[in-house]
């Protein structure tokens, strides 16, 4: 749900406008903070905010900046608490109370979290991605119309981004308004084209439609998209040294995905008998790892394909 490019840009503007102090002042642990944020060093801009405070406890940018810190390591409350630190100083920062919803968002206090989302569109009503995390909010609670009504104004803000395009045709979708759905799914893909969550809603509301055939086709470039980071070798797959090697996927779940993406391919959807898949591990030398997969074919043949998961193997399912 988060939108972190707002939390980026404050994060950067601290180092242009402080820039390096004196060790122990405040101007020292804000840049050193912030340097090491943008790094992704969130433990150790963490300790240099929460030094920063103790410089000067009333100052309400160091207390959001510990708040960003401790929200990239997932510690909610207490980034809320920051968050409320800095508001109690100076609450006409937009992109404190955006923070604070976000966050309250992700421990679960819906109402809280709309509640300042409110308050941060009051200060700064053109903010786009605060309308559309505040859809997404909605959208959670199966308030489809207000998140509805949340997309179209990030959309009027700036109609050349295509995620509320999506996330307004999903609400869409949820209301049995497909026809609406499918024109926010398209023009998501004629402003990103190489969107796979474009084409995967497109299929949806196609499907819903009753549009079989255009529905596969959306799908199938849905397939296309999400599997196009992935490199298969060029081998055939009959034995483990001819093993077909799979590279860059991010998970287990996602190499995996990629394995099937594969057979459809090479022997087509409709050949393959997905029902009739056997698939077994087998451990082979120098710490490689294979997936051999037993494949039925609609047409009454059968095949062995062996691939090298070693690349994502043990890489987790999220």
């Amino acid at each position: 749900m988060r939108t972190e490019i707002l939390l980026t840009v404050s994060i950067l503007s601290l180092l242009c406008l402080t820039g390096l102090g004196d060790v122990g002042t405040i101007e020292y642990w804000l840049t050193k903070g912030a340097e090491e944020y943008v790094n992704g060093s969130l433990k150790e801009a963490f300790r240099s905010f929460d030094n920063a405070t103790t410089v000067d406890p009333e100052n309400a940018t160091v207390w959001f900046a510990r708040g960003m810190a401790l929200s990239g390591l997932k510690r909610y409350e207490e980034a809320i608490s920051s968050y409320n630190k800095s508001i109690r100083i100076d609450d006409k920062n937009a992109d404190v109370w955006y923070a604070r919803a976000t966050d309250e968002s992700y421990i679960g206090r819906m109402n809280d979290s709309l509640a300042s989302y409110d308050q941060s569109l009051q200060i700064d009503p053109e903010n786009k991605f605060v309308w559309y995390d505040k859809g997404n909010s909605l959208q959670e609670l199966g308030r489809y119309e207000e998140a509805i009504t949340c997309y179209d104004q990030a959309i009027l803000i700036d109609g050349n981004w295509s995620r509320p395009w999506d996330s307004k045709g999903y609400a869409l979708g949820e209301l049995g308004r497909y026809e609406e759905a499918l024109q926010s799914f398209e023009e998501s893909v004629d402003i990103y084209p190489n969107s796979s969550q474009s084409w995967y809603g497109k299929a949806l509301a196609l499907r819903s439609l009753g549009r079989t055939q255009e529905a596969e086709e959306a799908w199938s470039t849905y397939r296309d998209l999400s599997y196009a980071h992935i490199s298969f070798s060029d081998n055939r797959g009959e034995s483990m040294e001819d093993a077909i090697v799979i590279m860059n996927a991010r998970t287990d779940l996602e190499g995996v995905g990629s394995e099937y993406y594969y057979l459809e391919k090479r022997f087509g959807t409709d050949a393959v008998d997905r029902d009739r898949i056997s698939q077994y591990l087998v451990e082979g030398e120098e710490g490689r790892s294979y997936d051999v997969l037993e494949v039925h074919l609609t047409s009454g043949e059968n095949a062995t394909i062996y691939f090298d998961i070693t690349d994502f193997y043990g890489k987790g399912f999220v």
